[in-house]
C-alpha cells in the first residue's frame, strides 16, 4: 500500500490539474489502467 501511495504522490506532482480531477472522480479506472 505504501508503494501505491508513493506512486500516487508522484503522479499528482506530474499530472495536470484537470487530469487530477478525473483521477479523483474515477480512481479505480486509474488503478486498472496501470
Amino acid at each position: 500500500m505504501a508503494r501505491l501511495t508513493r506512486q500516487a504522490a508522484a503522479d499528482f506532482e506530474l499530472t495536470p490539474g484537470s487530469e487530477v480531477l478525473a483521477l479523483v472522480k474515477a480512481p479505480n479506472v486509474h488503478l486498472m489502467a496501470r
